[in-house]
């Protein structure tokens, strides 16, 4: 079976989260939300849910590929069309789902629906637990309030002293970031050597490259705040803050905020990552850019307060990496 190969390049650069076997994509259902219920044919190009194809006067959501496209990514009909044809054939075409396509899942048997996602182990608690009280601690040291941490389902660890940070989407957990609340480096007594462990590591397994942490908060926006870091989009609170876990963002993650129908990004990565800012930007030529940096006596968001991430939001500038002679923004005192 020959792939589509125009299919295969939108697929992977513009949709998050997806299966795949010998045959199809697999998809949640934008219409029922219904998991790995949507095939997308890697040949034919037709897709099926299997739980509404037969729904609506329509016949159901089956049909040509643009009209799943579009609803899975946020990106308009016309644009997907142009990019997955290679004539101009379906361009500005009727819209509607086209009955004369051939349905390659007439003899296939219906998926069983399953539930990708993790759970918590068992000695990471809510923050409203009292095992968690050296964890709250710390987050409150961090201006993190606990009335915010149980918003973002912040768990802590006594194990190994580290609060986590969940990556969670649609009500699924995918995976945490954790961060040592203590120090990350001692003298061991035995032989006299400095020992060290990560001050921030990861569940093993966990799907950064096609996730955003915090990505729930986007839903009904039309903006969002990129940052590094977790502490840094909780901070973003007030702004939509989602973390990209790591400076470099790639176009599965971008793709999340499209199919948010985000219009705005404000990218707040740390001012030391500047080369990756442009980049981030030079990715998005569909939204409006704006820089969020922290001002004058601050390392990053993490650093200030809710009120102060919000009052710099709102003063952001607008960011156009490709205009002639770009000049970053100075760091200034916004609250002096």
């Amino acid at each position: 079976m020959a792939i589509n190969a125009l299919l295969q390049q939108f697929i992977e650069e513009n949709c998050s989260s997806f299966k795949q076997n010998s045959q199809s994509w697999i998809f949640r259902c934008p219409r029922c939300e219904k998991a790995d219920k949507l095939y997308l044919h890697k040949s034919e190009g037709y897709f099926k849910c299997f739980s509404c194809s037969s729904e609506g006067e329509s016949g159901g959501f089956k049909g040509r590929p643009e009209y799943a496209l579009s609803e899975l990514t946020g990106i308009e009909l016309n644009v997907v069309k142009s990019k997955i044809y290679e004539t101009k054939q379906y361009i500005g075409a009727v819209e509607g789902f086209l009955p004369f396509l051939k349905d390659p899942y007439d003899d296939f048997e219906e998926p069983v629906e399953k539930r990708i996602a993790v759970q918590w182990p068992e000695d990471f608690y809510p923050t409203d637990d009292e095992r968690s009280l050296d964890g709250v601690r710390y987050l409150e040291y961090r201006g993190i309030p606990l009335d915010i941490a149980k918003q973002y389902n912040i768990r802590y660890c006594p194990t190994n002293k580290r609060v986590a940070f969940p990556v969670e989407e649609n009500g699924y957990l995918y995976g945490w970031q954790a961060r040592a609340i203590g120090p990350t480096k001692w003298i061991d007594p035995a032989t006299g050597e400095t020992r060290e462990v990560p001050k921030v590591i990861g569940m093993k397994g966990l799907p950064r490259s096609t996730s955003l942490m915090f990505a729930d908060r986007l839903r009904g926006s039309t903006y969002a705040t990129l940052c590094e870091g977790p502490v840094d989009a909780i901070k973003a609170f007030r702004c939509c803050g989602v973390a990209a876990m790591g400076k470099s963002i790639n176009d599965s993650q971008i793709g999340i905020l499209r199919r948010y129908g985000i219009k705005t990004v404000y990218i707040a990565l740390d001012p030391d990552a500047m080369d990756e800012i442009r980049t981030v930007a030079n990715k998005m030529p569909d939204m409006e850019c704006k820089l969020l940096l922290p001002p004058e006596g601050y390392k990053d968001l993490g650093e200030m307060t809710i009120d102060q991430v919000y009052e710099a939001f709102k003063k952001a500038p607008s960011f156009k990496p490709n205009e002639p002679k770009v000049i970053l923004p100075k760091f200034v005192n916004l609250f002096g």
